[in-house]
């Protein structure tokens, strides 16, 4: 059997979400801590939690980053990341496939809900709405057609032209 738990980014702690009234573990990354600073009700929620074990500061493992970040690449969303987020994501994916958590990830981050989607990890959206359309992307160049699968660049590598990230979906949602 499984145990529960959430991984929370920066925008669930803006929005309010309480890491001591969750009823289970939550996870996040120590560059939180840095995004939301160290005063006011924010910091004394998170500070609170992490002194009753409530919140563990963790960072995933560099394996589990390799494979969000190879992920990521493939489905073409790796540059709408940060490096925050592919660790928020790494968490998520370590904390279910080598722990046995049944994780969500906490998060309004619509690049983050994405890419848990293609990755099939489970999200909760706060404050706004959930994405309902997952998609893949793929840079091409307008100006000699070529289309590059897992290519991370800007600038099309033959002819020198900026690239544009072409949408595919792959899954829609209906409410």
């Amino acid at each position: 059997m499984s145990k529960k738990g959430y991984v929370l980014d920066s925008t669930a702690i803006i929005q309010g979400v309480d890491p001591n009234l969750l009823r289970c573990e939550s996870f996040t990354i120590r560059e939180l801590l840095d995004e939301i600073g160290e005063i006011g009700r924010r910091w004394m929620r998170i500070k609170t939690a992490m002194m009753l074990g409530k919140l563990m500061i963790r960072d995933p493992s560099t394996r589990s980053r390799g494979k969000v970040e190879e992920a990521a690449k493939e489905y073409g969303v790796y540059d709408k990341l940060s490096k925050p987020d592919i660790k928020i994501l790494a968490l998520g994916y370590e904390l279910r496939n080598d722990e046995n958590y049944d994780v969500e990830i906490i998060s309004d981050d619509y690049d983050i809900q994405n890419t848990a989607a293609l990755l099939n990890l489970k999200y909760i959206s706060v404050g706004v709405m959930r994405i309902r359309k997952t998609f893949t992307y793929i840079k091409y160049c307008p100006a000699c057609r070529r289309k590059y699968n897992k290519y991370t660049g800007t600038i099309c590598p033959v002819c020198g032209h900026k690239l544009v990230s072409l949408k595919h979906l792959v899954n829609e949602e209906s409410f």
